[in-house]
């Protein structure tokens, strides 16, 4: 690793002895940097995998959900009640049934 070094105004700047170049960005920024993007790419792409997961889980659960509000909106119809009215003449309901 280079030595850092500082100017007489503060800043800091990487003086490689090897090849006598200096510059103001540390030597392994570039590699840092990139692994950055990588990791962000990754949780990008875990984050749109778990927002399709909740979205078909979402569907799912409305649609669930609207099966059981048409099956409440259904009369339902008691087995006691089947059986007073079937063998009635103008198969309307008793008043046991009602």
């Amino acid at each position: 690793m280079p030595p850092q070094i500082q100017d007489i105004t503060g800043d800091i700047y990487y003086f490689n002895f090897a090849n006598g170049q200096s510059v103001w960005d540390h030597p392994s920024d570039d590699h840092y940097r990139e692994l950055v993007i990588q990791e962000r790419e990754k949780l990008l792409a875990r984050g749109s995998l778990k927002k399709k997961e909740k979205k078909k889980k979402k569907e799912k659960k409305e649609k669930k959900d609207e099966k059981e509000k048409q099956s409440l909106k259904r009369p339902t119809v008691s087995r006691l009640c089947l059986q007073c009215c079937r063998g009635g003449l103008d198969g309307r309901w008793t008043s046991s049934c009602e």
